[in-house]
């Protein structure tokens, strides 16, 4: 029986994890958003400055925006260099911390491993969340989702 429950927290790992992480650097970057938060964190790993946002050599003003991403996109750049995995991977890991997020709140508060095995399977089969614009690409939306969830629990918890 204790192989079993391993066995789920496995399977659930491998659900959630395949369609978030596999082939994150096969499509080209997306023009627009991605390829603007790549250009602020190549030119932020270039010049140094961690607190402005740069676009073509000057602050930029068009993607106004909080640094996180920008930041976490910098520190892989960093380690992996300059790659399109660098640039996607911390979208898809706000996606796999908003699914953990999800499953442990289902597991202390509801009280149930399969609730929260369904939850994290829906969430990761929506084709707005695991899909452009979301946890696919370097774009805002999925740390959004990530903070926005966190909030929206910590609120229920108080």
């Amino acid at each position: 029986m204790n192989n079993y429950k391993w066995i789920k927290y496995f399977l659930l790992l491998a659900l959630v994890s395949i369609p978030l992480f596999m082939s994150l650097a096969v499509l080209p970057v997306q023009i627009w958003d991605e390829a603007r938060t790549g250009d602020n964190a190549y030119e932020m790993l270039q010049n140094g400055n961690l607190i402005v946002t740069y676009f073509d050599g000057k602050p930029d003003m068009g993607h106004t925006k909080p640094p996180l991403l920008v930041w976490s996109i910098v520190l892989l750049m960093k380690l992996f260099g300059v790659s399109v995995f660098a640039l996607r991977f911390p979208s898809a890991l706000a996606g796999f911390l908003t699914c953990l997020l999800l499953f442990i709140f289902s597991i202390r508060h509801i009280k149930n491993f399969w609730f929260g095995f369904i939850v994290c399977l829906v969430l990761i089969t929506c084709n707005g969340y695991v899909h452009l614009h979301g946890t696919r690409t370097g774009d805002m939306d999925s740390l959004l989702t990530l903070f926005t969830t966190s909030y929206a629990i910590c609120f229920f918890l108080f």
